[in-house]
């Protein structure tokens, strides 16, 4: 049986860029997906390059907001009480990564991550000549509510300090830049940098055929299991077995 370098299970940006950085380096790749690049996450994604976004939602003010989170009819949180008591062990991890000093330290990290990011994805863009999905106009953030200032302004300050490149806007400032949005805005932000894709699985299909142009393989399959090998690892799918020196997971935990 053939041994590859890598093995990469799923075919989304993350193991697709994966894939081709890899490819790049002179490493034999297969990349397994059972999709084609346009399907899966990439249908329901915003393609935003958040280079900006340092700032968790693990955060002091979870414990003031939780009940209205939890019981709102407006709420963004949806979780099924099945699911809160089987993950109980995460959310309790994840509740107590919500207190001041784990939160900062977690920002510290995200924006020493984000500070590298382009250096990571220009590359990638450049040799799979994807540039002209990119479009580079910068993001705005809107906040309305009588709080709307004041969160607004936090958030500009919090992210000023890790080093982003952020400015506040003013609503005459904010009406310019966008004069269709109906909100009543009461505070503003924005983020000159960022980019954002104009059809994110173009983007990834793009990627891909770079990939195989340069002669890594893309096997359309589903991985079922990873298990360690002597000196390498197993990867078990419904179209066979193959041996490789390491693999990526990029998708959901396979079973097994």
């Amino acid at each position: 049986m053939e041994r590859h370098d890598l093995v990469i299970a799923g075919g989304g940006i993350v193991g697709t860029a994966t894939a081709l950085w890899a490819r790049m380096r002179g490493l034999g790749v297969v990349l397994i997906d059972p999709a084609r690049p346009e399907d899966g996450t990439a249908a329901g994604s915003a393609g935003v390059f958040a280079s900006y976004s340092c700032l968790p939602i693990n955060d002091p003010s979870i414990f003031r907001r939780l009940p209205g989170l939890l019981g709102g009819g407006q709420s963004p949180l949806r979780a099924a009480p099945l699911h809160l008591v089987r993950e109980m062990r995460w959310h309790l991890a994840f509740l107590a990564n919500c207190t001041k000093r784990r939160s900062r330290a977690i920002a510290g990290d995200l924006a020493w991550l984000l500070a590298r990011a382009d250096s990571g994805i220009d590359p990638l863009i450049a040799e799979a000549d994807a540039g002209d999905l990119v479009v580079a106009r910068g993001q705005v953030s809107v906040w309305t509510g009588a709080r709307g200032a004041d969160m607004a302004a936090a958030e500009v300050a919090a992210e000023a300090a890790h080093g982003m490149a952020v400015e506040a806007l003013d609503p005459a400032r904010l009406r310019e830049m966008e004069p269709g949005l109906a909100l009543e805005a009461t505070g503003a932000s924005f983020h000159p940098r960022a980019r954002h894709l104009s059809d994110p699985g173009a983007f990834i299909a793009r990627l891909r055929t770079r990939f195989e142009a340069m002669g890594g393989e893309v096997l359309r399959a589903t991985v079922r299991a990873v298990r360690e090998e002597a000196g390498g690892v197993r990867v078990e799918t419904d179209a066979g077995a193959l041996l490789a020196g390491h693999a990526v997971i990029a998708s959901r935990r396979p079973s097994g």
